[in-house]
């Protein structure tokens, strides 16, 4: 009894695997479409693919495309549901449109994109990843294991683009092709991210490491390099300041004749450094107050 209930058939397809003909022993039954997929036949249709070697709902025609992603209706040539990428995205500007209204050219076994524009992202982005790889390995040279995850970035970014490409030609193998280099490419900006977890993990200080980076991040400078602005007004250097000016010898001789001495000689100083007798100096006087500054010392 379940002998009866099996029925052989061959089916005969064409290049996008449209069922064209069911062949059993009975005979042929050659089935016809409209080019939005609605299907006709001489007899019952027994198999379940039909359009574009979809599978079909028998009692409705309806397509569940993307493994039930969207419905797509061949009869009213459009789909149940709209399309997310749709109105301003990938999807067109009609977010219920089969294949953008070209089902003749195109095909479109997801319900999402159609099949000719999925490289198109790829390859932009593969492009962008070389070409800032690229620039950011000039800018600072990479040295050791992240030259060789640059190097990695380098080669899958091309190979990607070319698998991609290819399948733009109808190739179908260049999905693979492109696959394995956007995998690539992947491997070496993760190796990169590794060495930048590794690098903050070993720093003693990497809390505030970590977040004196995320406010340069997001534009907020960090607050030992923020700029201190006087509450009341610009405020006269001191004269302790003023030891630190490359003039040196032109600061000791005023501050000898504003003290009615004569110039000391730096060289009999005897001094660590003439900067730091000048503080001394100006010390041991009460100078530093910037209200007793003479005028012939000031700026």
């Amino acid at each position: 009894m379940c002998a009866d209930l099996v029925t052989t058939l061959l089916l005969a397809s064409d290049t996008r695997n449209t069922v064209l003909a069911a062949i059993d022993p009975a005979g042929v039954n050659a089935s016809a479409y409209t080019p939005y997929g609605a299907q006709s036949a001489k007899g019952v249709v027994q198999n379940s693919l039909g359009f574009n070697g979809q599978l079909r709902e028998r009692p409705t025609g309806w397509y569940h495309l993307g493994n039930g992603h969207r419905v797509y209706n061949p009869v009213l040539m459009r789909f149940h549901t709209p399309d997310k990428l749709s109105p301003f995205g990938k999807g067109g500007l009609n977010s219920y449109a089969y294949c953008v209204g070209d089902p003749v050219n195109l095909v479109d076994p997801t319900g999402q994109l159609p099949e000719w524009l999925q490289p198109v992202p790829t390859i932009a982005l593969n492009v962008l990843t070389f070409a800032a790889t690229a620039a950011a390995a000039v800018v600072a040279p990479p040295v050791g294991i992240g030259l060789h995850a640059v190097r990695l970035s380098l080669i899958g970014s091309p190979v990607a683009v070319v698998g991609a490409t290819l399948q733009l030609a109808g190739v179908e193998e260049g999905k693979y092709l492109s696959a394995t280099g956007t995998g690539i490419s992947a491997l070496g900006v993760a190796t990169r991210g590794g060495m930048s977890v590794h690098s903050l993990a070993t720093d003693p200080d990497w809390r505030r490491k970590l977040f004196r980076n995320v406010r340069r991040l997001v534009g907020i400078p960090p607050r030992s390099e923020r700029a201190t602005v006087p509450a009341s007004g610009p405020v006269r250097p001191s004269i302790v300041d003023r030891a630190n000016d490359v003039n040196i010898p032109g600061y000791l001789a005023a501050v000898a004749r504003y003290q009615g001495k004569a110039q000391p000689d730096l060289a009999s100083l005897g001094k660590p450094s003439p900067i730091e007798h000048m503080r001394k100096s100006v010390m041991d006087q009460k100078w530093i107050r910037t209200s007793r500054v003479p005028p012939n010392i000031r700026r």
